[in-house]
């Protein structure tokens, strides 16, 4: 994942939206907000674990889909991003 100005304005843009309209998460921006935990800037891993934790708070079915692919990024990422993935699993 890039570690770019574009990646951190997506976790910012991404967790507004969480705050402001989290019914508004199909299972695609679902899948982009999984991948941004991917990244090697940890604001913007916070920000995707963050906006997984208000989306499941109001939709607790949103991610039913998605548990396998937070769980297979604990074995294909790296060490230092773990507590990022778990977080999001924890919700």
């Amino acid at each position: 994942m890039d570690v770019s100005g574009s990646d951190q304005r997506t976790a910012e843009t991404v967790l507004q939206t969480a705050i402001t309209d989290p019914t508004s998460f199909d299972r695609n921006k679902l899948n982009r907000v999984i991948q941004l935990l991917e990244s090697r800037d940890q604001t913007v891993r916070l920000s995707a674990s963050w906006a997984i934790g208000l989306i499941v708070s109001s939709n607790p079915d949103a991610v039913a889909g998605s548990v396998r692919s937070l769980a297979s990024l604990l074995e294909s990422e790296p060490e230092r991003i773990h507590d990022d993935i778990i977080r999001a699993l924890g919700y």
